[in-house]
């Protein structure tokens, strides 16, 4: 089992210059000089990143979606190789690759809320057409530079009404628009609304006809699972992964009091066979709190995803690597795996 964190390294973010992934533009300033600019400087900064976890031994890392600025737009996207600088910038992604190769570490993406291909709207599905294309399209300059697997994780977007039938019928439907390339890096995760998209809705759904991969958000899992055990659906998640490292993500509700610690699980919860899920007092207590992540992380994972030598867990707190450094103090962790 391996962790890692999330796009940000607040200790280098605070330094001066800082070192970040995110440099951005607004539609109205856009232009293709200041991208290529901003572009090559993210990418310079992601190298420093890696340099800076690989000293700490973490191996795991999830990429900012803001490495090149409004990439996607509709009206501003264009491709890497477009930019004034773009030879240079791949070249770069190369060193990365063969950086991050060398020293057996794992990159992923995970696209915002616009990778729609459920939706029943054709804009918002060819948008999210479009969203996997380009991180893709990053992954493979990448990869060019060392054998690497990394994982483009999104989420299916909804049910819209409750009917997965025919969300799903789109979904499969845009899924085979996609590039080969992108295909085979495409994982499904599973969502945090009771009734969404359960890891047992997803293998149904979507992996069996597939071959997709699915992750796990163990958090996700209180509120959104099917009355099993955390346990088999985790189990049944990693089963999806074949011989490649299982994607894992972990993180707690943020309370209400300091939004820094987490929210205890409910008694009743999931830990029995065909339990009926979390306790309606519990959903309708805590549901609000879902989306707002803890600074830090105050409950060890489960003994069956710390012994899964095959993990790769990516701790979803907004500390950072401050929380994943903590996380490992508090409870003694010792990483070993893939």
């Amino acid at each position: 089992m391996r962790l890692g964190y999330c796009c940000i390294n607040l200790t280098l973010r605070a330094k001066k210059p800082s070192v970040y992934t995110g440099r951005s533009l607004i539609r109205r300033t856009f232009s293709m000089e200041k991208a290529s600019a901003l572009a090559t400087e993210n990418v310079r900064d992601l190298l420093e990143i890696l340099r800076w976890n690989l000293g700490r031994d973490i191996r795991v890392f999830r990429i900012t979606s803001d490495l090149f600025p409004r990439l996607t737009d509709p009206e501003n996207g264009y491709r890497i190789r477009d930019l004034a600088e773009g030879r240079a910038i791949i070249k770069y992604l190369r060193g990365i690759g063969k950086f991050a190769a060398d020293n057996r570490m794992q990159l992923s993406f995970h696209p915002g809320p616009f990778a729609l291909f459920g939706s029943p709207n054709d804009k918002a599905s060819a948008a999210g057409l479009r969203e996997v294309e380009a991180h893709a399209r990053i992954a493979e300059h990448i990869c060019e530079g060392g054998k690497l697997d990394i994982p483009i994780n999104i989420h299916i977007g909804g049910s819209y009404g409750g009917d997965f039938k025919g969300t799903a019928k789109r979904w499969l439907k845009n899924f085979r628009k996609l590039s080969k390339g992108a295909r085979s890096r495409l994982a499904l995760e599973n969502d945090d609304r009771p009734g969404g998209w359960s890891i047992r809705r997803l293998h149904r759904y979507i992996h069996n006809l597939t071959g997709v991969p699915l992750t796990i958000d163990l958090h996700h899992f209180l509120f959104c699972n099917d009355g099993y055990p955390m346990e088999e659906d985790y189990f049944l998640a990693k089963s999806t992964w074949g011989k490649r490292s299982n994607q894992v993500h972990y993180s707690e509700s943020a309370s209400p009091d300091s939004g820094r610690h987490s929210l205890p699980e409910p008694e009743n919860h999931a830990g029995r066979a065909r339990a009926s899920g979390p306790a309606a007092s519990f959903k309708s207590q805590y549901a609000q709190l879902m989306p707002a992540h803890s600074d830090y992380l105050r409950r060890p994972l489960p003994p069956f995803v710390l012994k899964d030598a095959a993990a790769h867990v990516l701790l979803e707190a907004k500390a950072k690597e401050l929380a994943l450094l903590a996380y490992r103090r508090r409870f003694r962790i010792r990483e070993s795996g893939r």
